[in-house]
């Protein structure tokens, strides 16, 4: 009788709690969710939703007509998501569910992210109940406190990725897993199947988090005596994947070089920028619980080793893989053990707070680790580059009757927005379509040579942007609005009677010091016959020489490397060999970097990125007349 006084006296207090934490972490990811900018992977989350160009239909006649075309419009949508989404390297489910989310609710900003955090607050409740499961409800509160208030959940939550939806599968199918465990039903199983089957088609590495729970199921026994229903429960989920593992093996063929994100190697620095990650610098303060985690081995060994093996598993496996097989690490990847993490912790907490003077310690211990989180969030994740303001202020001072050239990827953040607030209204011209050559460009750009403002939005790591720079510079206009973000440019270029200042562009090191002034015109055509070399001047003013090395090469499309060259500042010329290369348009890249760290030197003009490298000359490789 006196437990269940208890149990009535302590639930409601463990509710309320719980439901304040909730409230807590859903305002914290609400709070400006829309404020910055979508960055790249944003932006291809809202391309690969992005409905197809509307088709033509004949006029409805009668009700089965209007009927059959919107259900063929969306099954047009749908194909055109999975196609898309099978190009890259991730599965589809979470972007057909946010095309039927945005299909209701558009694809603004908001509505774009608000699932992401919907998902994880739903994950939040779920750590809670396994945690309560597994341990006891002051582990449960605990475990919701950090895993909502950890800067991952938090940023992840905020963006519109799938990886929310990830971890919340992962809580969802360890907690349908324990209770499979504990008591196996036809149910159970089915239920344990589908979330298992559902994590593989929201992220591949969703297969390390059910390995965790297979490796736990050997360790512990227990499904030796309901071997068929856990036999079934493993092999489900492969069987219903199966039918997408030739898309798998043809993605995994189409990136041999791993995601699109700079690789990390496998490495000690690896660890403990994963370490850093998760403990917000504060390492010792997690070392503390984590060792006083250890003491809960001796009163729940089954429920203590599957943490540590769903923690473990997912990064040490990608990390192996990783060394040996397919640049595949990226913290974002080793996301689903993260709930684990917290488990782990609040595992550590608890046992504290049973102690005698622990009940005071462990929240001290608790707030200290949320102030860590919240406090290195803005140096872990800086803000994303602000692709809205830049579009927002050309849009805010271009007259449409202005020309507007653009060259925007389908998904790209620039184009997102361009869309969104009508950038290219008016007199545009869209040059994103093909790869021009340097004369049509030249007479694309000259068709507007009598307009007063021409605008230019752009990449700046692509040749025919410089070509149409050169070409509006060789208008004598002078640049009235400039402005870059990431890789994109926003340039207003005014035509004039007082005399123009060319473009100033410099290369800087690390420390913002100039080391060179590029001192010539942009793009500047040479000509030279195929199968011979062809020499072009090195026309920069150095003002510092030391350790610094020059690179030319010469390249066609997209950064298609025909020939290079290294020299250092002493050289007044480059000769390149063109035995390689067939008639027609290439570009010379140049490169200025640090000989002792191989690191490149930015380039920038005024106070404005540009990258890398600059296109120096526009080679016109022409027939050689001697075949």
């Amino acid at each position: 009788m006196l437990n269940m006084v208890k149990i009535r006296i302590i639930e409601p207090q463990t509710r309320l709690i719980t439901t304040l934490l909730l409230l807590i972490v859903f305002g914290v990811a609400l709070h400006k969710l829309d404020e910055q900018s979508l960055w790249f992977d944003e932006a291809w989350t809202a391309h690969a939703i992005d409905s197809p160009a509307p088709q033509t239909f004949e006029p409805p006649r009668g009700l089965r007509a209007q009927i059959i075309t919107p259900a063929r419009t969306a099954l047009t949508d749908v194909q055109t998501t999975i196609e898309r989404v099978r190009g890259d390297v991730h599965p589809p489910l979470y972007f057909l569910l946010l095309d039927a989310w945005v299909f209701a609710a558009g694809n603004s900003v908001f509505t774009l992210r608000y699932p992401s955090l919907l998902v994880m607050l739903i994950g939040v409740a779920a750590l809670f109940k396994l945690a309560r499961q597994l341990f006891t409800s002051t582990t449960g509160l605990y475990a919701t406190l950090l895993y909502g208030t950890a800067m991952l959940t938090v940023y992840y939550s905020r963006e519109a990725r799938m990886y929310t939806l990830l971890m919340t599968l992962a809580i969802a199918s360890t907690l349908t897993y324990t209770r499979l465990l504990r008591r196996p039903t036809s149910m159970r199983l089915l239920l344990y199947g589908l979330l298992a089957v559902l994590a593989l088609y929201t992220h591949y590495t969703a297969a390390l988090v059910l390995l965790s729970h297979g490796i736990h199921s050997l360790f512990t026994g227990r499904w030796r005596t309901h071997i068929v229903h856990m036999v079934v429960a493993f092999v489900l989920p492969v069987i219903l994947f199966s039918a997408y593992l030739p898309t798998v093996w043809s993605q995994l063929a189409d990136n041999p070089g791993g995601s699109l994100a700079v690789p990390i190697e496998t490495s000690v620095a690896a660890l403990v920028g994963l370490g850093l990650i998760l403990t917000g610098g504060w390492w010792w303060l997690y070392a503390i619980v984590l060792v006083t985690a250890g003491l809960a081995w001796r009163i729940n060994r089954s429920g203590m080793l599957l943490i540590t093996l769903w923690l473990l598993v997912t990064p040490l496996v990608l990390l192996i893989a990783n060394a040996t097989v397919l640049p595949v690490y990226q913290v974002r990847y080793a996301l689903g053990a993260l709930p684990a993490v917290a488990v782990m912790l609040a595992v550590g907490l608890s046992t504290m707070h049973h102690a005698s003077v622990g009940k005071w310690i462990a929240p001290v211990f608790a707030a200290a680790m949320v102030y860590a989180q919240f406090t290195s969030y803005g140096v872990m994740f800086p803000d994303k580059p602000a692709y809205q303001s830049a579009v927002a202020t050309v849009v805010e001072q271009r007259s449409p009757l202005e020309p507007i050239i653009t060259d925007m990827a389908p998904r790209d953040p620039t184009r997102y927005y361009s869309e969104q607030m009508a950038l290219a209204d008016g007199i545009a011209l869209d040059l994103s379509w093909r790869d021009h050559t340097a004369a049509e460009i030249d007479t694309l750009v000259n068709g507007f040579a009598s307009a007063e403002h021409m605008w230019l939005v752009m990449p700046v790591n692509v040749s025919k942007t410089w070509r149409t720079v050169a070409a509006l510079q060789a208008q004598g206009r002078e640049i009235t609005h400039r402005a870059s973000v990431h890789n994109m440019l926003f340039y207003r270029f005014s035509d004039t009677d007082e005399g123009v200042t060319p473009l100033e562009l410099r290369f800087e090191n690390s420390n913002e010091n100039t080391i060179a002034n590029y001192i010539a015109p942009l793009a500047a055509t040479v000509s030279a016959g195929a199968g011979t070399e062809v020499c072009v001047p090195l026309q920069l003013d150095f003002e510092n020489t030391e350790n610094t090395g020059i690179s030319l090469t010469i390249v066609r499309g997209f950064n298609h490397v025909v020939a290079q060259w290294n020299g250092t500042p002493d050289d007044t010329q480059a000769c390149l060999s063109l035995a390689d290369a067939a008639p027609g348009d290439y570009y010379v890249y140049m490169t200025l970097y640090d000989t002792v760290t191989e690191a490149r030197l930015a380039v920038l003009e005024a106070d404005v990125w540009w990258g890398w490298w600059i296109v120096s000359h526009h080679i016109v490789v022409e027939q050689d007349t001697a075949e």
